[in-house]
């Protein structure tokens, strides 16, 4: 700069100090550059701690899980007391990305009802492939538009599901799914064998994608929005489920999104292949309220325990 006194060395050269050692020069220049790196940082706005902060374990003791190459968020309410328990998995609906601290606390209190159920048992929330909320951020994508039953997510979700699974020595999975997180439940049922040996599927879309979304459409007056291009439909991915396996929906009779109807087709073919599925339809539930009945926790308790 005009006017600026000269200063002598640059960034790669080292100033030599009369009566300082080879190695006391050397260090010089490490502490200069270092004092440089964290002036930088700091400019750029970048707190010195974070940037050396070591990242946080993806592990259930730190609420992740590995998902295949993903790192999803978990929120561990019950773990199994010893190996050969069971283990609830608890997945969400939709929420364009990004999960509201309400929703979080009527799951929370479902979740809490169901270890109080099942003493000694596990209970876990696993928050789906790139969504956000007040747990923290699930690495993954995800559109604000929803629209997220890729074969990518399904295949996220089932690997957390064998991740907890393998982490506690879990001898049982029961999926405990709400929504969009049901319809993940029962795809990921038909095409990853052996990811859970029961079901709760609340207020599921497990019939055809289409025909679900163009009723959504339809019914808030949008009848040429996209019928969701990029996600499965549970119907197409029935014959993948194995026989023995027990299924539950649940569904209000009040419920405008996902009508009993798009979930009879599924349930007839899933009988047909020798799958133990039923279809209970709760009176004066709407489609959110369902998620918090008793229901949900009393049949979750029964195929926990593998009873009839």
């Amino acid at each position: 700069m005009p006017g600026a006194s000269h200063q002598a060395g640059t960034l790669g050269t080292t100033r030599h100090h009369p009566g300082a050692l080879p190695g006391e020069t050397a260090a010089r220049a490490l502490r200069s550059l270092g004092l440089a790196a964290v002036v930088a940082l700091l400019w750029l706005g970048i707190p010195w701690r974070a940037a050396t902060a070591q990242p946080t374990p993806c592990v259930p003791e730190h609420g992740r899980v590995q998902a295949g190459s993903v790192c999803l968020v978990v929120k561990v309410f019950a773990s199994p007391e010893q190996p050969g328990r069971a283990l609830a998995l608890i997945a969400h609906g939709d929420g364009g990305a990004f999960l509201s601290a309400g929703y979080l606390a009527n799951l929370d209190r479902l979740a809490q009802r169901i270890a109080r159920t099942r003493p000694g048992d596990g209970v876990v929330f696993v928050q789906r492939p790139g969504y956000r909320s007040p747990l923290g951020h699930s690495e993954g994508r995800a559109k604000t538009i929803d629209d997220d039953y890729t074969p990518e997510n399904v295949g996220h979700m089932a690997a957390a599901a064998r991740a907890l699974r393998a982490h506690w020595s879990a001898a049982r999975v029961v999926w405990v799914g709400h929504s969009g997180g049901a319809a993940l439940g029962a795809l990921a049922l038909g095409r990853e064998p052996g990811v859970a040996e029961a079901a709760v599927l609340v207020a599921c879309p497990c019939g055809s994608i289409e025909q679900w979304r163009a009723h959504r459409n339809a019914s808030r007056g949008r009848p040429g929005d996209s019928l969701w291009p990029n996600s499965l439909s549970p119907l197409d991915h029935v014959d993948g489920l194995q026989a023995g396996m027990r299924v539950v929906l649940l569904t209000g009779d009040r419920d405008e999104n996902t009508l009993p109807r798009f979930n009879e087709p599924w349930v007839a073919k899933a009988r047909d292949r020798g799958v133990d599925a039923q279809l209970i339809i709760l009176p004066g539930l709407d489609h959110g309220q369902v998620a918090g009945s008793a229901e949900v926790v009393s049949h979750t308790a029964r195929l926990m325990a593998d009873a009839p």
